[in-house]
């Protein structure tokens, strides 16, 4: 397994700030890095190479950490970043939302998006941070289910987050019982444990705003009735969420998207083939009103939901009660 040690204070005095803010840009995530502490800037880093995914383990003085458009716009590794604080106290504030990190504190955050950080030390111990860099395309999460988690507190003392702080912290305590061929294995049963943690994460968050996003769904499908193109992948798209996200949310409803979408179709058709106002309409044009563009199609699912055809349905409204 490759490591990288780099220390300032290897260094003199008046070049360890600008080799660190140097150091940090090209091998992590370009920044604007400021500090009260630029005249002695003793900090160190050790970086481990487990194939795509990278390990680094920070230690330095008090620190303000800001990432900007311009520096997204010439430098992008596309990256979660997860992030773990061994010492001092983290804030960050991302994509609309702040959070404070303590020591033992675990969250992930984005490198296409931009933050403003700030690591403040503890008193004789300094400040540090532990960093797992995975690019996101290997994370088996769809971008705006990766958004809604990011910057949010993450469980580094229970369950699968547990797991992830103590074999960093196993790994960084001696990389010397490795063999470079593990390396990728580590990487792979990191970023099996980092796709689990998140996808948890992401399942204990819903259930709060499941309801109000179902109501949103439906009321949209209901809008969006008549048009043909009325999909799962539609609703999905005008609600920001994954089309996996939006099946969750229509499980409690004991039918798919598709089903529903039908289901609502159906119902409009039923309502208006009884109703006088359009007695002249044909049927076909009833169903193509509310999405149905397949008049063979229609017959079908409209005697499977009702036990007669439409015309069948139409006949017997108009007979006398």
């Amino acid at each position: 397994m490759i490591e990288s040690v780099f220390r300032t204070d290897e260094l003199p005095a008046a070049d360890r700030y600008d080799s660190w803010v140097e150091m940090i840009n090209r091998s992590l995530l370009p920044a604007a890095i400021t500090s009260d502490h630029t005249h002695d800037f003793r900090a160190a880093a050790r970086a481990l190479d487990l194939h795509v995914l990278q390990l680094s383990a920070l230690r330095f003085p008090s620190l303000r950490s800001r990432r900007t458009r311009k520096l997204i716009r010439q430098d992008d590794p596309e990256t979660c970043q997860l992030a773990l604080n061994p010492c001092g106290t983290m804030g960050i504030s991302q994509l609309g939302r702040q959070m404070i990190l303590r020591p033992g504190g675990l969250m992930a955050f984005d490198s296409s998006h931009t933050f403003d950080s700030h690591i403040v030390a503890d008193n004789g111990t300094g400040a540090g941070v532990t960093l797992l860099q995975v690019p996101r395309t290997l994370l088996p999460l769809p971008a705006t289910d990766l958004r809604e988690i990011m910057v949010r507190p993450l469980s580094g003392r229970t369950g699968i987050g547990m797991l992830i702080t103590q074999l960093l912290g196993r790994i960084l305590a001696d990389t010397s019982q490795f063999r470079s061929a593990d390396g990728p294995r580590l990487g792979a049963v990191l970023l099996e444990l980092l796709s689990a943690l998140l996808a948890n994460e992401l399942d204990d968050r819903e259930p709060a705003h499941r309801p109000a996003l179902l109501t949103q769904a439906k009321a949209f499908i209901h809008q969006h009735l008549g048009d043909a193109g009325l999909s799962p992948g539609m609703v999905a798209a005008a609600h920001h969420i994954s089309t996996r996200h939006l099946h969750r949310l229509f499980n409690d409803t004991g039918m798919t998207v598709a089903g529903w979408i039908r289901r609502r179709r159906l119902e409009q058709c039923h309502r208006d083939l009884v109703d006088p106002r359009r007695r002249a309409y044909p049927i076909q044009v009833i169903a193509a009103r509310w999405g149905f563009t397949n008049p063979a199609h229609f017959s079908r699912v409209f005697r499977a939901a009702y036990g007669m055809s439409p015309s069948e349905h139409r006949h017997d409204s108009q007979r006398p009660r």
